[in-house]
């Protein structure tokens, strides 16, 4: 009988059965340890190669500095005139966010100014170190070629390179939970060493301060912390699952009196509204109904990793994920799967409360994207080595190249994408295009205010209230350099140089009623302190993401008077 030349550490950096930690979690090597010994000096490279491209793609896109898109305007502006407890208080433009969220955005800019890099910046930190984090992460859980096609694609996938630069909460949702899963599976792999344990404990309230999403990530390892002390897998007390668990009540507690409460009450009917018509809660009223949202749920948006879409776009993704899941329930680690499963049906449960969104958009389930990749990259493994089965080394060796040759595709088209087109739309580039151009321009020797905005006067409430494009004209103006200032309703007793200019700025929507007789009466107030020059007025045309059908047509009209004495 030979021993095999790779001896009794088996591939190079995987750990084989002789290896394994009295834990209650441990590796699996996929497709097999002995069959896929011939790619084991080509692993290390393949994994560095992608981490490295992950971090490229993810400093492309943060570095390429898109205009802030709408949704990203609608929480940016509250970081601009609002305190630290003036985050705390209900956000406009409908927007929510945690406490140590919006605390870290307010730093952010007050640190680096108002700009697209400062209101991305800790989503870029997190980002990067969400690539990392998330090798950790394989490491403790799969071995073999599924390990670098795990990686692979996590480094590249589209949601993950998107939402590595964007002023939302997403990328934190996505951070916080992968630290805590890592702490979890690392606490699995060794829970002789307790220093896991009170890290979870001490990162739960943390990770629910910085995501409203954490919180089903928390309470999903609460109830697997249980479920495996209970089937005598585990062997830590009651006290430690008491301890882990008022942690998570104290984040959630903590999240919902700082910042949820208010947002909620102010919010809830709107929020709700608009989930409930993008179809983002189940339908409860028809079985029929509720089957077929299932379905296209879990073939679509949710999935939607590395890349996917709606109507099935996803399904894929989803085959594969069942294929990994049956793998690691094959290898009796039931809790990785369990890991993806659980969190999703206590969103799912939000979701059934109209409480939190469940479909609609992958940005919802970015918290789990970690499971779903491995899971995934499980799944693809599995099915390589069936060439394995048949004695096929030769076509295993070059199918899982092509994966790999695939993945470094997916990376490449996206950094490419970034380069050439660095805006999410036309639309968001021409809106900073302008606002570079006027308010500088304006502000050179002459003074441009906004009425609403600087003046304090507010003649159209929806159109500051609802998601209108003003928010993406106010972000654009405090980019470009201009300050809050104070209230200027008797201009004329700040005297000015001959021949100055004060433009006041009325930004119109003409989708929201407008009080024209208010608005007429502060002009003439206006006309009889400063002489009135005229009027300009400059259309702003929103058209769709493929600039083939104008959206909405908004006005920004510049009413000019002399600032002279």
């Amino acid at each position: 009988m030979t021993s095999s030349p790779l001896g009794r550490e088996g591939l190079r950096g995987f750990p084989n059965a002789m290896d394994r930690v009295g834990g209650p979690l441990s590796p699996i090597v996929v497709p097999g340890e002995a069959d896929a010994a011939t790619l084991a000096p080509q692993m290390d490279r393949w994994i560095y190669a992608f981490l490295a491209l992950g971090m490229l793609g993810r400093a492309v896109r943060y570095f390429a500095r898109f205009p802030l898109w709408e949704d990203e305007c609608f929480v940016s502006v509250n970081f601009f005139r609002r305190g630290y407890l003036d985050l705390l208080k209900p956000l406009e433009y409908h927007q929510v966010g945690t406490y140590l969220w919006l605390w870290l955005q307010k730093t952010a800019v007050n640190l680096f100014g108002f700009n697209e890099l400062s209101l991305r910046l800790f989503a870029f930190v997190s980002s990067i170190l969400s690539l990392i984090l998330f090798y950790c992460l394989v490491r403790r859980l799969v071995a073999g070629p599924a390990r670098v096609i795990c990686v692979a694609f996590f480094a590249v996938g589209y949601p993950c390179l998107r939402y590595a630069a964007e002023a939302k909460l997403y990328p934190f949702d996505l951070f916080t939970s992968l630290v805590l899963v890592l702490l979890w599976v690392q606490w699995l792999h060794r829970p002789d060493q307790r220093k896991w344990l009170i890290a979870m404990v001490v990162w739960a309230p943390l990770a629910i301060g910085l995501s409203y999403a954490a919180v089903f990530t928390a309470g999903a390892i609460s109830l697997l912390f249980l479920w495996l002390m209970l089937r005598g897998r585990l062997p830590a007390g009651w006290r430690a699952w008491l301890i882990y668990s008022a942690a998570v009540v104290l984040g959630a507690a903590l999240a919902y009196l700082m910042t949820a409460r208010g947002q909620i009450g102010a919010d809830q009917s709107f929020q709700s509204d608009a989930y409930a018509r993008a179809r983002a809660f189940p339908p409860l009223d028809s079985l029929g109904a509720f089957l077929k949202w299932m379905v296209l749920t879990h073939t679509g948006s949710l999935m939607a990793h590395p890349i996917g879409g709606e109507n099935g776009g996803s399904a894929l993704t989803l085959i594969l994920c069942i294929i990994g899941a049956v793998v690691f329930v094959r290898h009796k680690e039931a809790v990785v799967p369990l890991a993806l499963l659980t969190p999703l049906a206590l969103q799912f449960a939000a979701a059934a409360m109209r409480r939190y969104p469940y479909a609609g958009h992958v940005k919802f389930s970015m918290y789990v994207a970690p499971m779903i990749y491995i899971l995934f990259g499980v799944g693809i493994a599995a099915l390589l080595g069936l060439d394995l089965r048949k004695g096929k080394t030769a076509a295993f060796v070059r199918n899982l190249r092509i994966v790999l040759i695939l993945a470094v595709v997916l990376g490449v088209a996206a950094i490419s994408r970034d380069l050439l087109h660095p805006y999410k739309t036309k639309s968001d580039q021409r809106a900073r295009a302008f606002a570079r151009w006027f308010w500088p321009s304006a502000n050179f020797e002459d003074r441009a205010v906004d009425i609403k905005d600087d003046l304090g006067r507010e003649f159209s409430q929806g159109t500051w209230r609802d998601l209108s494009w003003s928010a993406m004209y106010l972000a654009n103006k405090y980019i470009c350099g201009c300050q809050p200032i104070a209230s200027l309703e008797q201009p004329s007793k700040n005297p000015q140089p001959r021949g100055k200019v004060l433009r006041c700025v009325l930004y119109r929507d003409p989708n929201y009623d407008f009080d024209q007789p208010a608005f007429d009466q502060w002009l003439a107030q206006m006309k009889q302190t400063h002489p009135y020059l005229g009027r300009d007025v400059y259309p702003s045309v929103r058209m769709d993401k493929r600039e083939r059908r104008i959206v909405t047509i908004d006005y920004l009209e510049i009413y000019k008077f002399d600032l002279s004495e």
